[in-house]
């Protein structure tokens, strides 16, 4: 994986934690907590960005979210710009996770939002030094957490293989590409303070910052403890994950008939945020699907009568684009030999798979080999289908019980893929400094 203009924080991490520039971060936060004077705000998050950028070599911009009702605690939330996160959904479905790392690795531009309650409380439960500690915790879960995108990208691709193999052509079509940016901005957003730092947490650098991280993690628990802000596991971020991919799989299976699944998906994924900056990405989204050719975003329609007509014409374009994906005879030709019969599938490369999961290190030979046994068990469950139809059943050379017994091999593969844990790659914390940062 290229590092270029990287360095582990290694000399300069008591400086970060506990030194100098921490309570720069400090004393910018401690004039936020006494004042309601926004100007006086902007200045002091300015400074905040500006150190962030002498720390980490980050751009950083900042926005306050005022945390109303019961809506889970937050403390801080990091998001990729709109641009890197894009071009991430545009590469997930086929490409390495070292190339999905990079982009994560070489984003510069980072959306923070700040949750108000850790600032503005009536019974003022976090100091100005916690506030930094918690911000530099959510820096290091968010922005130099590479296994992060790691494991969205195994979970996505993964999950793409439970599809069959017209929806999967519809899923990985350029229609709805845009769709794969939510489970990574999901992802930035997941929030988990755990009671134990990770052992190579910058914050475990001083005893001084590791204490003042089990405080405020403590007055978490205290006032806004709730299953979803503290101690959630990687099992629990998973199925958040393939939650999320079950609406957006939902949608694209209705897409041929209808748009309606998805608007109604995504509209309630919206309500459900408390970031302005994922519910700004998220009508983007929301606009390619009730959009026609760039013209006249439904959304922004002052006339009732023209928003629900190009909502009409938009719904009807892309399913006539969809269905033509359902209807494409391209799909099978991967399944077809030159002689116009379908493949077999050998069962030395069952035997040969069955091998290979053993030997099993890195996400990409996960994602390999649950995608092999997937298009292995497309052919035969299109030589199945076949069968049923006497003249096409002639395409088939394999025997119904010899596909069967395929069918029943292959699926019990994939279930011994999906469950075998891959240890994600350990990146350590990486910083891209400026040209000429001595530390």
């Amino acid at each position: 994986m290229n590092t270029n203009n990287r360095a582990r924080i290694q000399t300069n991490l008591e400086s970060i934690v506990n030194g100098m520039e921490f309570q720069e971060l400090s004393d910018k936060f401690d004039n936020i907590i006494h004042t309601r004077d926004e100007d006086a705000i902007e200045a002091s998050l300015y400074h905040i960005a500006r150190i962030l950028k002498r720390i980490f070599n980050i751009e950083t911009k900042f926005s306050i979210i005022d945390r109303t009702g019961q809506s889970p605690f937050f403390g801080f939330n990091l998001f990729p710009t709109f641009e890197d996160i894009k071009d991430i959904s545009v590469k997930v479905l086929s490409n390495s996770t070292d190339d999905i790392i990079d982009i994560w690795q070489n984003t510069d531009d980072w959306y923070v939002e700040i949750d108000s309650n850790i600032l503005y409380n009536s019974s003022k439960q976090f100091n100005a030094k916690e506030i930094a500690t918690l911000l530099l915790y959510r820096i290091e879960q968010v922005v130099f957490n590479y296994e992060l995108p790691e494991t969205v990208t195994m979970i996505v691709r993964q999950a793409l293989t439970s599809l069959d193999y017209r929806s999967n052509a519809v899923a990985r079509s350029a229609i709805c590409r845009d769709l794969y940016i939510i489970p990574f901005l999901t992802a930035a957003g997941y929030v988990n303070y755990t009671r134990d730092l990770p052992v190579d947490s910058m914050l475990r650098a001083t005893p001084e910052s590791e204490q003042r991280y089990r405080v405020a993690f403590n007055k978490i628990l205290t006032n806004f403890g709730m299953l979803e802000t503290v101690d959630r596991n990687t099992t629990e971020f998973e199925h958040t994950l393939n939650y999320v991919l079950l609406m957006i799989f939902e949608s694209i299976n209705d897409m041929k008939y209808s748009t309606r699944t998805l608007r109604f998906n995504v509209k309630k994924y919206v309500d459900g945020l408390l970031s302005n900056y994922v519910k700004a990405i998220m009508k983007k989204i929301f606009i390619k699907f009730t959009n026609v050719n760039g013209k006249v975003p439904a959304l922004e329609a002052s006339n009732p009568k023209m928003k629900e007509m190009q909502e009409k014409i938009a719904e009807q374009h892309i399913v006539e684009q969809v269905q033509a994906i359902y209807e494409s005879t391209k799909i099978i030709q991967e399944f077809i030999d030159k002689h116009g019969f379908v493949k077999k599938v050998d069962n030395k490369e069952i035997d040969i798979i069955r091998i290979e999961i053993s030997d099993m290190e890195t996400s990409d030979d996960k994602i390999f080999l649950i995608e092999r046994v997937y298009k292995f068990l497309s052919i035969v469950n299109y030589s199945l289908s076949l069968l049923d139809d006497p003249e096409l059943g002639k395409r088939v050379r394999v025997s119904k019980s010899m596909l069967q017994k395929q069918k029943s091999e292959l699926e019990e593969l994939r279930q011994t893929i999906l469950e075998a844990k891959i240890a994600p790659k350990k990146y350590g914390l990486y910083v891209k400094y400026p040209v000429g940062y001595e530390g």
